[in-house]
C-alpha cells in the first residue's frame, strides 16, 4: 500500500541476513549453527525498514516525494555471483509510519535484500538538529510469521521461500522445532537442479 502523504509504502520488514559462498562446503552441524546465530542475531539486532519493488514501485516512489528527498540505490548491495544470501525476515503490509513531514531535504538510501525487493536501511537529513526520525514506525498489524529465505546461487536463481518455520523468540532466547532446522540447514547446501530448484 502506498501513501502518498507519508512519502512512501506503508509497509515493514525486518530482517537480518548472512552471505556464504555457494556452493556450501560447510556441513549439515555447521548449516544449523549458521541459522541459530541469525535467529539470535534477529531477535537482538534486526533491522526494521519500509520496503518496495524495483520494478513495480520505484517510479512512483520518485513521483511521490516530496521536494527536496530523494532515494538512492546502492547497486554495490545486489548479490554477487557464486553467493548465498540467507536471510530472517517477517514483515507486514500495514503499519503506522512517521510521513517525515518536518524534513525539507532527505535522502533515503535502499539496500537489494533479493531479487526486485528494496528496503529502505538508512538516510541522511540536512538538519541535524530535528530529533524526529525519517519513517519512523509507529505500529503494524496483521500476522506476521517468521521466515527464511535462500537467495543467490550461480545466477541468483535459487529462491527457497520456508513459510513453515517453526520458531518462537521469549526472554529465554530462541526455540526452533528441530524439523524446521533441519529443512533449512539441508536446503542451505542441498542439490538443485540448472534453475536452482532442489532436486527430490
Amino acid at each position: 500500500m502506498f501513501c502518498p502523504e507519508a512519502k512512501f509504502p506503508l509497509n515493514d520488514i525486518n530482517f537480518v541476513f548472512k552471505e556464504v559462498p555457494y556452493p556450501y562446503k560447510g556441513t549439515l552441524d555447521e548449516a544449523k549453527t549458521l541459522i541459530r546465530d541469525l535467529l539470535n542475531q534477529y531477535q537482538n539486532e534486526s533491522i526494521s525498514a519500509p520496503f518496495f519493488n524495483e520494478v513495480d514501485e520505484l517510479d512512483q516512489i520518485k513521483e511521490e516525494l516530496s521536494d527536496g528527498w530523494q532515494i538512492e540505490l546502492d547497486e554495490d548491495s545486489r548479490l554477487p555471483k557464486s553467493t548465498l544470501r540467507i536471510s530472517i525476515y517477517n514483515h507486514y503490509e500495514e503499519v503506522d509510519r512517521s510521513s517525515g513531514e518536518d524534513f525539507d531535504s532527505v535522502k533515503l538510501k535502499a539496500t537489494n535484500l533479493f531479487g526486485y525487493t528494496w528496503v529502505v536501511s538508512d538516510f541522511e537529513v540536512a538538519d541535524e538538529r530535528n530529533e524526529a526520525i525519517p519513517l519512523e514506525l509507529h505500529s503494524a498489524k496483521g500476522d506476521s510469521p517468521v521466515r527464511i529465505l535462500l537467495y543467490g546461487g550461480y545466477d541468483e536463481e535459487i529462491w527457497d521461500d520456508c513459510i513453515d518455520f517453526e520458531v518462537t523468540f521469549n526472554n529465554d532466547g530462541v526455540s526452533i522445532s528441530e524439523e524446521s532446522l533441519n529443512n533449512a540447514a539441508h536446503a542451505i547446501f542441498a542439490e538443485r537442479d540448472d534453475y536452482g530448484y532442489l532436486r527430490d
